[in-house]
């Protein structure tokens, strides 16, 4: 499982955690002269005291049946409201790929209410709120940041986007123009090009998370398409609120609850909810070394292969994985694969890993890293060797509290501001997750044992079964570094399936002359 925040359920960027939950104050007898310690392993911090809130505290049901979650903040005179709901890509029809996105991204763009999209946005400017509405894979969400002073008029400009959206044809056609011409650049990044091929290895070409906006798609999607897509998937009975910062909660809950019954009473009865789950890939992942041929001095790489699928909220499975995953790449200080690759040899900046949990179907297991082309083959061989290496040998107990104190002493941040509170929270109402997992969750990480890691890099990890995906130099690529201690030749006997260059307009395969 990957933890978003709120605003990151918004903005599809995962949480940065920033810094340790201690005090600042460094203990122990190995210090230099004047108190300061000759190297940060001896380094000692005071733990701090940190408990979960009840999020069942900040939750309201309202008259309507809207679940809204509210944490008060007065520190400063700052608003948040957001709004998310189970509505995004797999509800594209094959023919109208990006109907989803378009559809949130105009609801802000095209007008609301009885204000065209021009005068829309002086209104809101002359506010100085944000207003947002984005789509992603299976989830979609709406936001207003505002001052507390200008929060009436502002939820007003926020209930249009969100309930009245305008969809004005010429905002449409700009933005479908301005869409046109950045579908023409994205072949030009390698990492996102590595990133679009390895979703399609892994999930398949046909699978909605791994379906592409393409001229045809776009150009088949007009305003009424729009209009269609949210009166029939924007429902406010599907939608779940947070909200948080310099708010009265029971002001906030009859303003809200007062724009919902609105908006029901005019939209009139809902249509069934969409069937959920959205349906899982049917691709098989074929194992092998697959190249894409870049003029780059580093290589882009990412291998791997699937992950694994969430049994329970509380499965003892998903704490271990989580240790195994910090352990072998996913924490930068702690990491074995970052220690070797990056630290001893020297040979990456960049070497992380991620493991993860799907909601519905298997998420994917991915190492990634950027190192010089001629330098790829041994970064991949030592990587291997350290996976290899954790399924062998359980970790040390040194090792092991190191890697948990990495998970636990950043879990307080999650819940620094009543933004996260509020945001987390919601969270959990939409996809069903109990509260009490986040109370439970260091709990539940100490409980992991060594053992436990290493049988489960057994059974999850499988190095003789790796999708390997490079981008760079294949010349350079191939003969490895200078001192011959590692080619390409090494992995799947030297077989590679170079993948041919697609059309950044079509993502058709552009064929040889």
């Amino acid at each position: 499982m990957r933890v978003l925040s709120w605003r990151g359920l918004l903005t599809w960027t995962l949480v940065a955690a920033g810094s340790l939950s201690f005090s600042l104050t460094a203990q122990g007898a190995d210090r230099g002269s004047k108190g300061i310690v000759n190297h940060p392993s001896q380094l000692r911090f005071e733990r701090g005291s940190f408990q979960v809130p009840d999020g069942d505290a900040y939750r309201h049901l309202l008259p309507s049946g809207v679940v809204v979650y509210v944490a008060e903040d007065h520190s400063l005179p700052l608003v948040e409201v957001t709004a998310a709901l189970r509505v995004g890509a797999w509800l594209d029809p094959p023919e109208q790929v990006g109907l989803a996105s378009l559809t949130a991204a105009m609801m802000r763009r095209g007008g609301g209410g009885d204000l065209t999209a021009a005068l829309f946005d002086q209104r809101v400017d002359a506010l100085g709120a944000q207003l947002r509405a984005v789509a992603g894979n299976s989830r979609s969400g709406a936001s207003l940041d505002c001052a507390s002073w200008v929060l009436d008029e502002a939820l007003d400009r926020f209930f249009d986007m969100l309930a009245r959206p305008r969809f004005e044809a010429a905002s449409l056609t700009l933005a479908k123009g301005n869409l046109s011409e950045s579908l023409r650049h994205r072949n030009d990044d390698p990492v996102h090009t590595l990133g679009r091929e390895w979703g399609r290895l892994i999930y398949g070409e046909d699978h909605f998370i791994t379906r592409d906006l393409t001229p045809a798609t776009l150009a088949a999607i007009e305003p009424a398409d729009l209009a269609a897509f949210h009166r029939r998937y924007w429902r406010p009975e599907q939608m779940v609120f947070a909200v948080s910062g310099d708010v009265d909660r029971e002001y906030i809950l009859e303003r809200l609850e007062g724009f919902i019954a609105a908006w029901i009473a005019r939209a009139g009865p809902p249509p069934p909810a969409p069937a959920w789950p959205p349906p899982a890939p049917t691709h098989r992942p074929r194992a092998g070394l697959y190249h894409l041929e870049r003029d780059i001095p580093q290589a882009k790489i990412a291998l791997g292969h699937l992950g694994a699928v969430r049994k329970t909220w509380d499965s003892p499975e998903f704490f271990a994985l989580t240790v195994m995953n910090e352990l072998l790449g996913g924490g930068e200080l702690v990491s074995r694969i970052g220690g070797r690759v990056r630290t001893v040899e020297g040979l990456a900046y960049r070497v992380r890993s991620r493991f993860e949990v799907g909601d519905h179907w298997p998420g994917d297991f991915q190492i990634s890293l950027d190192t010089a082309n001629p330098t790829a083959a041994l970064s991949l061989k030592l990587i291997l060797e350290e996976i290899e290496r954790l399924q062998r040998r359980a970790a040390s107990r040194g090792e092991l509290k190191r890697v948990k104190t990495s998970l636990t002493s950043v879990f307080p941040l999650l819940f620094d501001s009543a933004s996260e509170i509020a945001g987390y929270f919601a969270e959990d109402e939409l996809l069903g997750r109990p509260h009490r997992f986040w109370s439970e969750y260091r709990a539940n990480i100490e409980k992991v044992t060594a053992e436990e890691v290493r049988r489960a890099a057994q059974h999850y990890l499988h190095p003789d079964r790796m999708l390997i995906l490079i981008a760079g130099r294949w010349s350079e690529l191939a003969a490895g570094d200078s001192q011959r201690r590692a080619t390409m030749a090494e992995f799947y006997d030297g077989q590679v399936i170079h993948l041919p260059a697609r059309n950044p307009l079509t993502l058709k395969v552009v064929k040889k002359r």
